[in-house]
């Protein structure tokens, strides 16, 4: 889904932009979309109802992952023009698997380079966007992003762009350090955010519980490969990173960033990326017809509606997704599609052996890397 809301709606014509808010939401299928696009009553609903939306939207390239579908989107070329063709890939002349934004002089903001995906930056970034070329005609212009997942704020944000912050679990939202640059530095903008957030977070511990009684009704529980998964809330083995409260930290950075930033407010244009991850943690851990992915549904969409109250006048937003995704092949063939199978697993060891000798390759590629999806 793809949708361009203003204050009040108008035609092109008479839009004069302060901001231009880019909410990219992770995993978020036209057919999710469509699903629950009648129960929608906040921001999802705001922008169906107000803005201009291509409800039956698809990408041109082919491999539908988190970084190369972010690298599109305010690049405007495909991935084979901006260099990242997948989360990640092999090395030719290496034969070892590279993460889509490895940076090797970079560290992280919050001083461990091992967690996340490690070291990270834009230089495998080779298109310039939106942002890029905002900084460089208008350089007082801000651009900020935020996101769960530094892929999904680093893209946003660009090359030029002033600040792409991802929520590591157990710090709060980091970013990544350049040469010459100090951590203190580039923390500043959220600084004060995460300390706001560590101190809720200890005093009342996070979980996840029904508010929306109606998806109760699609608890149950499944086999898959032999084990029993019970899809309900509480989900067993809470994490807040695979829940929605992942997404409601996200928007609430964003509009820190709005108010201490001044976004849209200060006679200029200013850009702010949002890119909420929770609905592809969701979709890869519990699926998408579930109990998890509707109360994922109703969160976000609250959340998206406040945020959405706190932009200035003359705001442009424009939501679409980086790729799609499909409930688990139990649930699928149990309502009426047959012909899902999920693939046995214990062949891809045999496979990626195959494929390192045949291509002499240090790293099996069917190997399922630490990003995920």
């Amino acid at each position: 889904p793809q949708a361009v809301p203003v204050a009040s709606p108008v035609t092109d014509s008479t839009i004069h932009p302060t901001l231009v808010v880019t909410i990219v939401i992770d995993q978020f299928s036209a057919n999710l979309f469509n699903q629950h696009r009648d129960d929608f009553t906040g921001g999802l609903a705001t922008l169906a109802r107000e803005g201009r939306v291509h409800a039956n939207g698809f990408q041109q390239h082919g491999v539908t992952e988190t970084c190369p579908g972010h690298s599109t989107v305010l690049s405007g070329v495909n991935p084979t023009r901006t260099g990242i063709p997948a989360n990640d890939w092999i090395d030719p002349a290496t034969g070892k698997e590279v993460y889509c934004l490895f940076a090797p002089r970079n560290h992280l903001a919050h001083g461990d380079d091992a967690t996340d995906n490690g070291v990270v930056g834009p230089e495998q970034l080779q298109a310039t966007t939106l942002a890029d070329w905002l900084k460089t005609a208008s350089p007082q212009s801000r651009v900020y992003a935020v996101s769960g997942k530094d892929r999904g704020a680093i893209n946003l944000n660009g090359h030029l762009g002033d600040g792409a912050f991802w929520y590591t679990d157990g710090f709060g939202f980091t970013t990544y350090v350049e040469p010459g640059q100090t951590p203190q530095g580039r923390l500043a903008p959220v600084a004060a955010l995460n300390a706001r957030i560590g101190e809720r977070l200890r005093a009342t511990p996070p979980s996840w519980t029904y508010t929306h009684e109606g998806c109760r009704r699609l608890s149950g529980d499944w086999t898959i490969n032999g084990r029993t998964l019970h899809s309900d809330l509480p989900t067993e083995g809470f994490k807040l990173d695979t829940s929605p409260l992942l997404d409601e930290l996200t928007l609430e950075a964003a509009t820190d960033l709005l108010e201490t930033q001044q976004l849209g407010r200060r006679g200029v244009v200013d850009m702010l990326g949002v890119s909420l991850s929770g609905t592809d943690r969701i979709g890869h851990a519990f699926g998408t017809q579930g109990p998890e992915m509707c109360e994922q549904m109703y969160r976000l969409d609250a959340a998206l509606g406040q945020f959405l109250q706190r932009l200035p006048p003359n705001s442009i937003v424009v939501l679409t997704a980086d790729h799609g995704g499909s409930d688990f092949v139990e649930r699928l063939a149990a309502r009426g599609y047959p012909q899902a199978r999920r693939f046995d697993a214990r062949r891809l060891a045999a496979i990626n052996e195959t494929l390192k000798g045949q291509f002499g390759l240090a790293d099996g590629p069917l190997s399922s890397g630490g990003s995920g999806l």
